[in-house]
């Protein structure tokens, strides 16, 4: 894909480049040498140690609140603000939802924030957009930290986004200590407060998952089995709709408004720990960003489309099948 593309580039940039040896029938090897300054010659010490003493300073059942934040999350998908709404009830934060650009700029405009998480894919309006209006139109206080929020988790990215007048980046599926982490940072300090819940015993429950990773949806769940439950049960309701709109943009060859929808199932079906759908998904998000990229040939936007025309009714197949499984888990969970 874009991957070495964007390497070479990179490598071009610290004076270096790619280099590559291949056999045909054997594989490939990549590689580049990079020449860098030395900053300290001090060793850095051994790395296990001091991850031991942080994890002993900062317990994992350690946790932030916040009473009194203001916080507004926007994201067209209401899995998500589902998500972050879920895992923001722990800090003691209650925030205002949006579910489009123009919801958004709305309620900035009625009300002060100290955080605006903002996802960018978004139809109609996306995040970056929202964010321009929201400055050009003075909206936005000098106290509101507005940070992007997507699943758009390259290198580099992060950068991007503040460059286009981001505070800071959040990615999804959200990462709960990360997202603490940026509520400490852009949080009035007089707010914000620390408590210590009990051990959580959630190692030891047993759940047939299937095609889900039930570890891997509880930690993006932080953990609390009430809103892994409300996700998946939400994963598998919204599961006629999301389809229709995938399928008409696919049919109309809506390739914009395709894309949009199929990212937005790649991070619902990670958030639930269904990653070979996410995987399946991120696939063909690719593919739509080829088709709606410049500077990319006929012959490559071509070839996108037929990746998607084959592939489209496998995946919407595969999400039947999670979809029930999601059911069966969060029934398991009430057993």
């Amino acid at each position: 894909g874009l991957g070495i593309a964007i390497v070479q580039k990179l490598l071009g940039m610290m004076n270096s480049k790619l280099d590559v040896e291949s056999v045909y029938g054997v594989g490939s090897v990549f590689s580049f040498k990079v020449n860098q300054k030395i900053i300290d010659n001090n060793p850095i010490g051994n790395y296990s140690e001091h991850q031991t003493k942080r994890l002993e300073k900062n317990p994992s059942n350690k946790y932030l609140t916040a009473h009194g934040a203001k916080v507004l999350a926007v994201d067209d998908n209401n899995m998500n603000l589902k998500v972050i709404s879920g895992l923001l009830k722990r800090n003691e934060i209650f925030p205002d939802l949006a579910e489009s650009g123009a919801q958004c700029i709305e309620l900035a405009r009625k009300n002060f924030y100290h955080i605006i998480f903002l996802d960018n894919m978004m139809p109609v309006m996306n995040g970056v957009e929202t964010l321009k209006r929201m400055q050009r139109e003075n909206i936005l206080s000098d106290k509101t930290a507005v940070i992007m929020l997507t699943a758009s988790a390259m290198a580099g990215m992060k950068e991007i986004y503040l460059r286009e007048g981001f505070n800071d980046y959040l990615s999804k599926p959200i990462d709960v200590a990360e997202l603490e982490l940026m509520l400490e940072k852009h949080l009035p300090p007089e707010i914000v407060s620390f408590k210590v819940e009990g051990e959580k015993n959630i190692s030891e429950i047993e759940i047939d998952a299937g095609e889900i990773n039930t570890e891997t949806g509880l930690e993006y769940s932080a953990g609390m089995l009430d809103l892994y439950k409300d996700i998946l049960i939400t994963f598998a309701n919204s599961k006629g709709e999301k389809q229709s709109r995938l399928q008409e943009s696919f049919e109309a060859a809506d390739w914009k408004n395709y894309t949009v929808y199929i990212h937005a199932l790649k991070s619902n079906a990670q958030s639930i720990g269904a990653e070979k759908l996410s995987n399946a998904a991120k696939e063909l998000e690719l593919a739509g960003k080829k088709i709606t990229a410049e500077n990319i040939s006929e012959r490559e936007k071509n070839s996108a489309v037929e990746y998607i025309k084959n592939n489209q009714a496998a995946v919407m197949k595969m999400f039947d099948k999670i979809a029930d499984a999601a059911k069966q888990v969060a029934e398991n969970l009430d057993a």
